[in-house]
């Protein structure tokens, strides 16, 4: 299963305001799409993420995903995951 992962800044709040719940959106289809995920976890890379709980949470109900995690890692955090994804890269194109 795999797992959601956001960052607590708003390029994520703006990625859900656009991909919120639409009037024609039914609660069981749109779990269903969810339901290969195991669950949210949040990366806090600015200290910031409790600003965000009420868009957290509607996600979280809109999904029906449980928040699995809360991670504080900082900026540090988010380059050692871009350099990650970098080295990654790499060794599959060659």
């Amino acid at each position: 299963m795999r797992t959601i992962y956001t960052r607590g800044h708003t390029g994520w709040t703006n990625f859900w305001n656009k991909f919120k719940r639409k009037p024609t959106d039914v609660k069981e289809e749109v779990w269903e799409k969810f339901s290969p995920l195991k669950g949210i976890v949040l990366l806090d890379s600015l200290g910031n993420l409790d600003n965000y709980k009420n868009e957290i949470e509607e996600f979280r109900e809109y999904t029906g995903l449980s928040i699995l995690e809360k991670r504080e890692i900082g900026l540090e955090g988010v380059k050692g995951g871009i350099l990650e994804a970098i080295k990654r890269l790499k060794e599959k194109t060659g």
